[in-house]
C-alpha cells in the first residue's frame, strides 16, 4: 500500500454499496474473517469493508480491518434516522459530534468534518443509541435529551467505531445520510429481529414480513430509500477524497514556497 490509505467502512452491504461501485482498480481482500476490497477512488488508495450492523460486529469489523492494513484515515459512512425536523431524507450529514448516549464519543478529525462541510455535508451531532430507535416518540425523546442544540442523528455504531479508530490514533469522519426523518416512523419494531450481538438479523425480518405482508411495501420503500442513501453517500466520499488528495499535494507546494 502508498503511504496514504483510507479506510472506508460502513455497518451494512447496501450502505457501502455505491462507494464500492464507485472504486476502480478493485480486488477483494481478506481481513481475517472480515471480506474487504482495495481499489482507488479517484487518486485515493482505499480499503472497504462492511463491517457488520450492531455496536459490537462494527467496531469488530473495524479492529479486524486497521489490523490487517496500514490505513492513515477512517471515513465512516451508512444511513441513520433524523432526530430533527430541519433533515429531511436523503440529507447527506457529517458528525461534527459524535456522542455514545449521552457521553462524548473520541472526536471526529476537524480537518475532514471541514472538507465534508465544504462538500455539500451537513454537520450534525450523531447519536449512538442502545436500540434502534423505530417511532416518532422515540426519537423525539432522544431529541429532547440531546445536551446540545442543532441538526442530530441517530444509529447504533458510530460511538463504537469511533473508540476503535481512536485506540489506533487515527483520525476519522462519520458521514449518514438520512434515511427516515424525524417525523417517520419504521415499518414495524425492528429491535424484535435483533440477534444477541445486537445486529438485525435479515431472516428474521423475513420471517416478519411473511407472517405480516402488510409491511411488505413499506420494507420495499424502505430498502429503496437505502439504495438513494448509498448514492449520495458515494458522491460525497469521492468529492472528499479529491479534497484530501489536492490539500496533501498543496502541503509539500507550500511548504517549498516558504523555505
Amino acid at each position: 500500500m502508498s503511504a496514504a490509505v483510507t479506510a472506508i467502512v460502513a455497518p451494512l452491504r447496501e450502505e457501502l454499496a455505491a462507494v464500492l461501485n464507485a472504486t476502480t482498480a478493485r480486488r477483494r481482500v481478506r481481513a481475517g474473517a472480515l471480506e474487504a476490497w482495495r481499489g482507488r477512488i479517484g487518486a485515493s488508495e482505499v480499503v472497504l469493508a462492511r463491517t457488520g450492523d450492531g455496536p459490537r460486529r462494527a467496531g469488530g469489523g473495524l479492529e479486524a480491518l486497521l489490523e490487517a492494513f496500514p490505513v492513515t484515515r477512517v471515513v465512516v459512512v451508512g444511513v441513520a434516522g433524523g432526530l430533527t425536523a430541519d433533515l429531511a431524507p436523503g440529507t447527506v450529514v457529517v458528525a461534527s459530534r459524535v456522542l455514545d448516549g449521552r457521553q462524548p464519543a473520541p472526536e471526529p478529525d476537524p480537518g475532514l468534518v471541514a472538507l465534508a462541510r465544504d462538500c455539500g455535508a451537513t454537520a450534525v451531532t450523531a447519536l449512538t443509541a442502545r436500540r434502534v430507535l423505530c417511532t416518532r416518540a422515540e426519537k423525539e425523546n432522544a431529541r429532547l435529551a440531546l445536551p446540545h442544540e442543532g441538526p442530530a442523528v441517530v444509529d447504533v455504531e458510530s460511538s463504537a467505531l469511533a473508540g476503535v479508530a481512536a485506540r489506533h490514533g487515527l483520525p476519522y469522519v462519520v458521514l449518514r445520510a438520512v434515511c427516515d426523518g424525524a417525523g417517520e416512523a419504521l415499518p414495524f419494531d425492528l429491535n424484535a429481529c435483533a440477534d444477541e450481538l445486537g445486529s438485525v438479523s435479515r431472516s428474521k425480518v423475513l420471517r416478519y414480513a411473511l407472517l405480516h405482508p402488510a409491511v411488505i411495501g413499506s420494507l420495499w420503500e424502505l430498502r429503496q430509500r437505502v439504495a438513494r442513501c448509498s448514492r449520495e453517500l458515494a458522491r460525497v466520499v469521492a468529492m472528499l477524497l479529491d479534497r484530501t488528495a489536492e490539500n496533501a499535494h498543496a502541503a509539500p507546494a507550500r511548504v517549498a514556497l516558504e523555505s
